[in-house]
């Protein structure tokens, strides 16, 4: 007999765009810059708001993102529910050098997830999954 494995599909579309251009819905974003690690034009950090704009506004106010140099961004919006399942998944996929959370651990009840990037996803991956788990609340 053959086992299955199901699922749940993530799609998000993104979108390249200057921090005064996102929108104030909730999404998934990325931020791009110069490394002296990784180099010119690489993935820095993936987060995560229920408002895009407002999220974006603080990053160019004061984060570690305010000093990169040749920026750039990207975004997608989410529904609110999937953020930080999306997020989480993205985050442990790509290692971005900005980000610090990972994957929560997995339960007996958990649900596996794959994330569909479209759009201008820079770096990330058409399809995004692996053994990614994230518990049901």
């Amino acid at each position: 007999m053959e086992e299955s494995t199901t699922f749940r599909v993530i799609t998000l579309n993104w979108k390249h765009a200057e921090a005064e251009g996102f929108p104030s819905t909730s999404g998934i974003y990325q931020a791009y810059g110069d490394s002296p690690i990784y180099g010119v034009s690489c993935l820095l950090y993936i987060g995560q708001s229920r408002n895009l704009q407002s999220r974006l506004h603080q990053h160019e106010k004061d984060s570690p993102l305010t000093s990169q140099n040749n920026k750039s961004y990207r975004y997608a919006e989410c529904a609110i529910e999937m953020l930080d399942i999306a997020e989480s998944i993205l985050i442990a996929a790509h290692k971005p050098s900005l980000n610090a959370e990972y994957l929560k651990s997995p339960s007996e009840t958990a649900i596996r997830y794959m994330v569909q990037n479209h759009g201008e996803r820079g770096v990330l991956s058409l399809q995004v999954t692996n053994s990614y788990w994230v518990p049901c609340a």
